[in-house]
């Protein structure tokens, strides 16, 4: 299951960095296209998880990228909030605040 497949993640980032980096951001991927409560949940977890890994100035780009892809998907958006990250977009400008 992907919750089985976060836990096995997190459990090799150390040893696996790079390799997991990867396979967090594509998990978060699919995770998003599957558009439920549960997935934008699992989802989060995934990109929460790589904040650890690449740094916030990475991750901060690599969440605005996501949003500019996917800002409509408010419930996505609201796990974020609930971690005390909210995104905005004016004019075409992502914003990111925590």
């Amino acid at each position: 299951s992907n919750g089985k497949k976060i836990i096995l993640l997190d459990y090799l980032k150390d040893d696996y960095r790079e390799e997991v980096i990867r396979e967090l951001k594509i998990l978060a991927s699919s995770l998003i296209k599957e558009m439920n409560k549960k997935s934008y949940q699992m989802a989060t977890d995934c990109i929460f998880l790589l904040r650890t890994l690449i740094g916030e100035e990475k991750w901060e780009e690599y969440v605005k990228g996501i949003y500019q892809g996917h800002s409509a998907k408010i419930n996505l958006w609201k796990e974020f909030k609930k971690r005390g990250v909210s995104l905005k977009k004016r004019k075409g400008v992502v914003t990111l605040e925590k």
